[in-house]
């Protein structure tokens, strides 16, 4: 058997997605996971497409993010011609809810300089948000995000996994890595639990695990699990309306709606950086999740609670993804760090891993998410106050960040 061109280490919607695009490069692909594909963060997800709602301005990742929603539709196509599993793509927009003077202010700004920008967005008006959202809580309004939209994250997973096995990509599941193969300054495989793999390039999107990986190649690649519970609700008749018929996710100041094809609505999440990797699920945070959706739309208190979960998203410091070349070294790419928008950039990771392990320019601008940012202490934290070093009252910052 020839050795792969390509080891990418991690089975999440980053990895298989880089492990598909290869794939269909004509480029021999293995892909190497700890646990079975999906089972960290990916497979948590509320599969939200918030391009318009996550980014705080206009900038390379609001530019990231809407590329990448973009590019869904295409993929959503060829994943269902090529497995027959449908990913549930709905394009109804994401619904985000004034529901707090602060939050009228917000998302006012977000409309007027993403619809400059050329962006669908639409202001709704308290009476406009009662007639697509009936029964919901008084308001000063809602930001309409046009173009958003939601997939249904098992599904793309699934998905994801029988194309690539279909496209010939090489699995070993239950595998761990143990170190890097390298010559010089070159890393040309991995040694792991099955036996060691050869490789041109290694592929580095294994989630919050990323940062120990490359810590074996003595890089500092910032990384940290945030904690996020969830539940599902099934309502029944109260509840529900225009938004769920549309799949229209909803947000508002204390949690997030998300309504499924099969009738459940998803309410998420928390964000819990100093619960590390610990994924039990608790009963205060079901207990606050299940009263902000009430806050939102009073009949949810009513609806059946029919699942509980968690997953562990992974942060960086600035809260962008590490996209492009390990620093100080040839033949490793890292595709980690969605943070909570694993699922929206799935489509463009795939993409920019392909370009770069066959020698193309990516079509985005990668220098904002270079994983050397840190080197050299000029990248800031997004939050302090959730940083795990401030968690844990570090005065220093371990990853030399300026705040």
């Amino acid at each position: 058997m020839h050795a792969p061109d390509v080891v990418v280490v991690g089975g999440g919607l980053a990895g298989l997605s880089s492990a598909y695009t290869l794939a269909r490069a004509g480029v021999r692909v293995t892909l190497v996971e700890r646990d079975a594909p999906g089972s960290g963060a990916s497979g948590a997800a509320a599969g939200m497409l918030a391009a318009q709602h996550e980014p705080e301005a206009d900038g390379p990742f609001y530019r990231l993010c809407v590329h990448s929603r973009d590019l869904w539709p295409e993929l959503a196509g060829d994943l269902l011609a090529e497995t027959g599993v449908d990913v549930e793509l709905a394009r109804g927009g994401i619904v985000s809810l004034a529901d707090t003077p602060d939050a009228e202010d917000h998302l006012g700004l977000q409309a007027t300089w993403q619809a400059a920008g050329g962006q669908a967005v639409r202001w709704w008006t308290p009476a406009a948000v009662q007639a697509h959202l009936p029964g919901a809580a008084a308001t000063r309004g809602a930001l309409w995000a046009v173009a958003d939209g939601q997939v249904e994250a098992p599904r793309a997973v699934q998905a994801l996994h029988l194309a690539c096995v279909r496209r010939g990509v090489t699995f070993h599941v239950g595998t761990q890595v143990l170190g890097f193969q390298t010559t010089g300054r070159r890393v040309v495989g991995v040694d792991t639990t099955a036996g060691p793999i050869s490789a041109g390039t290694v592929v580095l999107a294994a989630g919050v695990w990323s940062g120990a990986l490359a810590s074996w190649l003595g890089v500092r690649l910032p990384m940290f699990p945030v904690k996020g519970q969830m539940l599902a609700l099934r309502p029944d008749g109260p509840g529900t309306g225009p938004w769920t018929a549309r799949l229209t996710p909803v947000y508002g100041s204390g949690c997030y709606l998300v309504p499924k094809r099969d009738g459940r609505v998803v309410v998420g999440a928390t964000a819990e950086p100093e619960a590390g990797f610990d994924r039990r699920v608790t009963v205060g945070a079901v207990a606050r999740l299940g009263q902000a959706a009430a806050a939102l739309i009073p009949d949810l208190e009513r609806a059946p609670l029919v699942a509980t979960w968690s997953g562990l998203r992974p942060g960086t410091p600035d809260r962008l993804p590490h996209l492009g070349p390990l620093p100080g070294w040839e033949g490793v790419v890292a595709a980690t760090g969605h943070f909570r928008n694993g699922v929206l950039l799935t489509p463009v990771t795939g993409q920019v891993v392909a370009d770069l392990c066959t020698g193309r320019t990516p079509a985005v601008d990668l220098q904002a998410f270079d994983p050397g940012r840190f080197a050299f202490g000029t990248a800031h934290c997004a939050d302090p106050e959730v940083a795990p070093c401030r968690q844990a009252g570090a005065v220093a910052c371990p990853y030399r960040v300026q705040d």
